[in-house]
Protein backbone atom coordinates (compact mmCIF):
# COMPACT_ATOMS: atom_id res chain seq x y z
CA UNK A 1 0.00 0.00 0.00
CA UNK A 2 1.26 3.44 -0.90
CA UNK A 3 1.60 5.70 2.13
CA UNK A 4 4.75 7.78 2.36
CA UNK A 5 4.99 7.80 -1.44
CA UNK A 6 1.60 9.58 -1.56
CA UNK A 7 2.85 12.52 0.48
CA UNK A 8 4.76 14.40 -2.26
CA UNK A 9 1.73 14.27 -4.55
CA UNK A 10 -0.50 15.45 -1.72
CA UNK A 11 1.90 18.23 -0.79
CA UNK A 12 1.87 19.32 -4.42
CA UNK A 13 -1.90 19.58 -4.27
CA UNK A 14 -1.70 21.52 -1.00
CA UNK A 15 0.67 24.00 -2.65
CA UNK A 16 -2.35 25.39 -4.50
CA UNK A 17 -3.62 26.78 -1.22
CA UNK A 18 -3.07 30.51 -0.58
CA UNK A 19 -1.51 29.60 2.78
CA UNK A 20 0.41 26.77 4.39
CA UNK A 21 -1.43 23.57 5.22
CA UNK A 22 -0.70 24.06 8.92
CA UNK A 23 -2.00 27.66 8.90
CA UNK A 24 -5.17 26.79 10.81
CA UNK A 25 -6.15 30.39 11.58
CA UNK A 26 -6.03 31.36 7.90
CA UNK A 27 -8.03 28.26 6.96
CA UNK A 28 -10.60 29.07 9.64
CA UNK A 29 -10.93 32.64 8.38
CA UNK A 30 -11.71 31.44 4.85
CA UNK A 31 -14.28 28.97 6.17
CA UNK A 32 -15.99 31.68 8.22
CA UNK A 33 -16.07 34.04 5.23
CA UNK A 34 -17.48 31.32 2.96
CA UNK A 35 -20.13 30.40 5.51
CA UNK A 36 -21.31 34.01 5.73
CA UNK A 37 -21.12 34.76 2.00
CA UNK A 38 -20.98 31.53 -0.04
CA UNK A 39 -18.86 31.75 -3.18
CA UNK A 40 -17.03 29.26 -5.39
CA UNK A 41 -13.53 30.57 -4.69
CA UNK A 42 -13.74 30.20 -0.91
CA UNK A 43 -15.63 26.91 -1.21
CA UNK A 44 -12.76 25.53 -3.30
CA UNK A 45 -10.15 26.63 -0.75
CA UNK A 46 -12.12 25.10 2.14
CA UNK A 47 -12.60 21.82 0.25
CA UNK A 48 -8.95 21.68 -0.80
CA UNK A 49 -7.60 22.44 2.67
CA UNK A 50 -9.94 19.92 4.31
CA UNK A 51 -9.07 17.18 1.84
CA UNK A 52 -5.32 17.73 2.08
CA UNK A 53 -5.20 18.09 5.85
CA UNK A 54 -7.39 15.07 6.63
CA UNK A 55 -5.63 12.81 4.16
CA UNK A 56 -2.14 13.89 5.19
CA UNK A 57 -2.97 13.44 8.87
CA UNK A 58 -3.86 9.79 8.39
CA UNK A 59 -1.18 9.03 5.80
CA UNK A 60 1.50 10.11 8.27
CA UNK A 61 0.05 8.06 11.12
CA UNK A 62 -0.55 4.95 9.03
CA UNK A 63 3.03 5.15 7.75
CA UNK A 64 4.15 4.50 11.33
CA UNK A 65 2.00 1.35 11.62
CA UNK A 66 2.92 -1.20 8.91
CA UNK A 67 0.18 -3.57 10.09
CA UNK A 68 -2.58 -1.14 9.11
CA UNK A 69 -4.08 -1.89 5.70
CA UNK A 70 -4.93 0.30 2.74
CA UNK A 71 -8.60 -0.50 3.18
CA UNK A 72 -8.46 0.65 6.79
CA UNK A 73 -6.73 3.84 5.73
CA UNK A 74 -9.42 4.75 3.21
CA UNK A 75 -12.17 3.80 5.65
CA UNK A 76 -10.86 5.96 8.48
CA UNK A 77 -10.24 8.90 6.11
CA UNK A 78 -13.82 8.66 4.86
CA UNK A 79 -15.08 8.41 8.42
CA UNK A 80 -13.22 11.55 9.50
CA UNK A 81 -14.27 13.46 6.41
CA UNK A 82 -17.90 12.50 6.91
CA UNK A 83 -17.79 13.70 10.51
CA UNK A 84 -16.42 17.02 9.30
CA UNK A 85 -19.11 17.35 6.63
CA UNK A 86 -21.82 16.46 9.10
CA UNK A 87 -20.77 18.72 11.95
CA UNK A 88 -19.25 21.84 10.47
CA UNK A 89 -22.52 23.69 9.86
CA UNK A 90 -23.17 23.57 13.63
CA UNK A 91 -19.89 25.16 14.72
CA UNK A 92 -20.45 27.95 17.20
CA UNK A 93 -17.18 29.61 16.22
CA UNK A 94 -16.68 29.15 12.47
CA UNK A 95 -13.30 30.87 12.66
CA UNK A 96 -12.04 27.82 14.60
CA UNK A 97 -13.08 25.42 11.84
CA UNK A 98 -9.56 24.20 11.07
CA UNK A 99 -8.73 23.64 14.75
CA UNK A 100 -11.94 21.65 15.06
CA UNK A 101 -10.96 19.50 12.05
CA UNK A 102 -7.66 18.71 13.81
CA UNK A 103 -9.62 17.47 16.83
CA UNK A 104 -11.97 15.41 14.64
CA UNK A 105 -9.00 13.71 12.99
CA UNK A 106 -7.33 12.96 16.30
CA UNK A 107 -10.52 11.55 17.85
CA UNK A 108 -11.27 9.46 14.77
CA UNK A 109 -7.79 7.98 14.81
CA UNK A 110 -7.94 7.22 18.53
CA UNK A 111 -11.32 5.51 18.07
CA UNK A 112 -9.97 3.47 15.16
CA UNK A 113 -6.89 2.30 17.08
CA UNK A 114 -8.99 1.49 20.15
CA UNK A 115 -11.49 -0.60 18.17
CA UNK A 116 -8.74 -2.32 16.24
CA UNK A 117 -6.99 -3.42 19.41
CA UNK A 118 -10.11 -5.17 20.66
CA UNK A 119 -10.55 -8.83 19.56
CA UNK A 120 -13.54 -9.43 17.30
CA UNK A 121 -16.34 -11.42 18.88
CA UNK A 122 -16.82 -14.93 17.54
CA UNK A 123 -20.48 -14.43 16.58
CA UNK A 124 -19.53 -11.38 14.49
CA UNK A 125 -17.05 -13.51 12.57
CA UNK A 126 -19.48 -16.38 12.05
CA UNK A 127 -22.49 -14.26 11.15
CA UNK A 128 -21.50 -10.97 9.54
CA UNK A 129 -24.04 -8.21 9.84
CA UNK A 130 -26.44 -7.88 6.91
CA UNK A 131 -26.55 -4.13 7.47
CA UNK A 132 -23.38 -2.47 6.13
CA UNK A 133 -22.36 0.86 7.58
CA UNK A 134 -21.07 2.32 4.36
CA UNK A 135 -23.08 3.17 1.27
CA UNK A 136 -19.99 2.25 -0.78
CA UNK A 137 -20.61 -1.47 -0.04
CA UNK A 138 -24.24 -1.56 -1.12
CA UNK A 139 -23.47 -2.09 -4.81
CA UNK A 140 -22.57 -5.71 -4.02
CA UNK A 141 -26.25 -6.55 -3.65
CA UNK A 142 -28.23 -6.43 -6.90
CA UNK A 143 -31.47 -5.25 -5.30
CA UNK A 144 -29.71 -2.54 -3.35
CA UNK A 145 -27.74 -1.52 -6.42
CA UNK A 146 -30.98 -1.01 -8.32
CA UNK A 147 -32.50 1.04 -5.50
CA UNK A 148 -29.38 3.15 -5.14
CA UNK A 149 -29.15 3.67 -8.91
CA UNK A 150 -32.71 4.99 -8.97
CA UNK A 151 -31.91 7.34 -6.08
CA UNK A 152 -28.76 8.54 -7.84
CA UNK A 153 -30.84 9.37 -10.92
CA UNK A 154 -32.98 11.62 -8.72
CA UNK A 155 -29.97 13.67 -7.60
CA UNK A 156 -29.36 17.16 -9.00
CA UNK A 157 -27.37 17.01 -12.27
CA UNK A 158 -24.29 18.62 -10.71
CA UNK A 159 -24.00 15.79 -8.14
CA UNK A 160 -25.08 12.84 -10.27
CA UNK A 161 -21.77 12.04 -12.06
CA UNK A 162 -19.85 11.97 -8.78
CA UNK A 163 -22.44 9.70 -7.15
CA UNK A 164 -22.50 7.34 -10.11
CA UNK A 165 -18.75 6.86 -10.11
CA UNK A 166 -18.37 6.64 -6.32
CA UNK A 167 -21.44 4.70 -5.18
CA UNK A 168 -22.39 2.66 -8.26
CA UNK A 169 -18.98 1.86 -9.71
CA UNK A 170 -16.92 1.96 -6.50
CA UNK A 171 -14.28 4.28 -7.96
CA UNK A 172 -11.95 6.01 -5.53
CA UNK A 173 -11.61 9.78 -5.38
CA UNK A 174 -8.33 9.91 -7.28
CA UNK A 175 -9.73 7.85 -10.18
CA UNK A 176 -12.84 10.02 -10.39
CA UNK A 177 -10.74 13.18 -10.27
CA UNK A 178 -8.56 11.92 -13.12
CA UNK A 179 -11.55 10.91 -15.25
CA UNK A 180 -13.46 14.15 -14.70
CA UNK A 181 -10.56 16.56 -14.77
CA UNK A 182 -11.15 17.74 -11.20
CA UNK A 183 -8.98 17.62 -8.12
CA UNK A 184 -9.65 14.93 -5.45
CA UNK A 185 -10.72 17.52 -2.87
CA UNK A 186 -13.56 18.72 -5.08
CA UNK A 187 -14.58 15.15 -5.91
CA UNK A 188 -14.69 14.18 -2.23
CA UNK A 189 -16.75 17.26 -1.32
CA UNK A 190 -19.30 16.57 -4.05
CA UNK A 191 -19.46 12.86 -3.24
CA UNK A 192 -20.30 13.66 0.38
CA UNK A 193 -22.96 16.16 -0.70
CA UNK A 194 -24.44 13.38 -2.82
CA UNK A 195 -24.25 10.93 0.09
CA UNK A 196 -26.19 13.33 2.31
CA UNK A 197 -28.90 13.62 -0.34
CA UNK A 198 -29.09 9.84 -0.79
CA UNK A 199 -29.50 9.30 2.94
CA UNK A 200 -32.35 11.80 2.91
CA UNK A 201 -34.06 10.19 -0.12
CA UNK A 202 -37.37 8.91 1.26
CA UNK A 203 -37.89 6.27 -1.43
CA UNK A 204 -34.42 4.83 -0.89
CA UNK A 205 -34.82 4.90 2.89
CA UNK A 206 -38.19 3.13 2.61
CA UNK A 207 -36.67 0.42 0.41
CA UNK A 208 -33.83 -0.14 2.84
CA UNK A 209 -36.19 -0.44 5.78
CA UNK A 210 -38.70 -2.75 4.10
CA UNK A 211 -36.46 -5.02 2.05
CA UNK A 212 -33.02 -4.86 3.62
CA UNK A 213 -34.02 -4.40 7.25
CA UNK A 214 -31.53 -1.58 7.47
CA UNK A 215 -31.97 1.80 9.13
CA UNK A 216 -29.67 4.32 7.36
CA UNK A 217 -27.66 6.67 9.59
CA UNK A 218 -29.60 9.83 10.40
CA UNK A 219 -27.06 12.10 8.80
CA UNK A 220 -29.53 14.82 7.91
CA UNK A 221 -33.27 15.08 7.60
CA UNK A 222 -34.67 16.22 4.27
CA UNK A 223 -35.34 19.65 5.68
CA UNK A 224 -31.90 19.89 7.23
CA UNK A 225 -30.32 18.87 3.95
CA UNK A 226 -32.09 21.69 2.15
CA UNK A 227 -31.25 24.19 4.85
CA UNK A 228 -27.58 23.25 4.85
CA UNK A 229 -27.12 23.74 1.13
CA UNK A 230 -24.87 26.63 0.34
CA UNK A 231 -25.76 29.46 -1.99
CA UNK A 232 -23.25 28.01 -4.45
CA UNK A 233 -25.11 24.66 -4.41
CA UNK A 234 -28.44 26.33 -5.11
CA UNK A 235 -26.93 28.33 -7.94
CA UNK A 236 -25.60 25.15 -9.55
CA UNK A 237 -29.04 23.52 -9.33
CA UNK A 238 -30.59 26.44 -11.18
CA UNK A 239 -28.15 26.03 -14.09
Amino acid sequence: MRRVSDLPELDGLASRLPFRLDAVDEAGAVFERWLRAPNDADEYVVALWTYCYVRRYFLVRFAREPSFTGGELEHVIDQAYERVERGRSDLREPSRYARWVVVVCRNTYVSFVTRRSQPMELDRVAEPSASPDELDDWHENAGLASAVRSAVERLPPFLRPYAEQRFLHGANYEAIASAMGRDPATVRAYAHKALARLRADRRLVRWLREFAGYEPPALESEGATSASRTGADKARERK
